[in-house]
């Protein structure tokens, strides 16, 4: 009814106000950060591959 009609209001209201405010902060949303922690993750393992390979190259771990 009305009542459900302001709440919903309401916390859309509150919502906008918090996204900017999130936003004017320059923090990340969720999306984001999952975005770059799986890039940082593929290039973590990618340079583990590639020491691997410079590795067998050298004849070995080169410390």
């Amino acid at each position: 009814g009305v009542a459900q009609g302001a709440r919903d209001e309401a916390e859309t209201a509150v919502k906008g106000l918090l996204d900017r405010w999130l936003a004017d902060r320059n923090f990340v949303t969720r999306e984001e950060f999952d975005a770059v922690r799986a890039m940082a993750q593929k290039a973590r393992e990618e340079n583990e591959a590639l020491k691997a390979r410079l590795d067998a190259l050298q004849g070995g771990p080169q410390g």
